[in-house]
């Protein structure tokens, strides 16, 4: 996987070294539209608070406005999101308590906001 060339640096640097070496990797062919009106645009790790971060726009391919009825119940994208940070490829964050934070804009506007982190998920 991505982070099995970092598994050498050891705690707790690998948290900060590693994702910090790993983002740049994990940013290449973005932005990128992940269905019809959600477009992954960056992931970013600050060190100081730990939380990498995912930074979404609700938008067209086209760059037109996304109407509500497009978008999807937040209890269900919060629970789509939970299920995949919950899945074995992220459990490399879990395993060293890192939150991962997804950040949904539509236009100029904040439309969402969701952090998880390793008690999310079932043990």
């Amino acid at each position: 996987a991505i982070f099995d060339k970092y598994s050498e640096i050891k705690q707790p640097e690998w948290d900060r070294q590693g994702i910090a070496a790993a983002v740049p990797e994990m940013n290449r062919g973005l932005p990128r539209f992940l269905d019809d009106v959600t477009r992954l645009d960056r992931i970013a790790f600050t060190a100081e608070e730990g939380v990498l971060l995912y930074d979404y726009a609700l938008v067209h391919k086209d760059a037109s406005p996304v109407d509500n009825g497009e978008i999807g119940d937040p209890k269900a994208v919060r629970a789509g999101l939970l299920q995949e940070y919950c899945s074995p490829p992220m459990k490399v964050f879990r395993e060293r308590g890192i939150p991962v934070r997804h950040r949904f804009h539509r236009g100029d506007r904040p439309f969402g906001d969701y952090l998880l982190s390793p008690g999310d998920c079932p043990a």
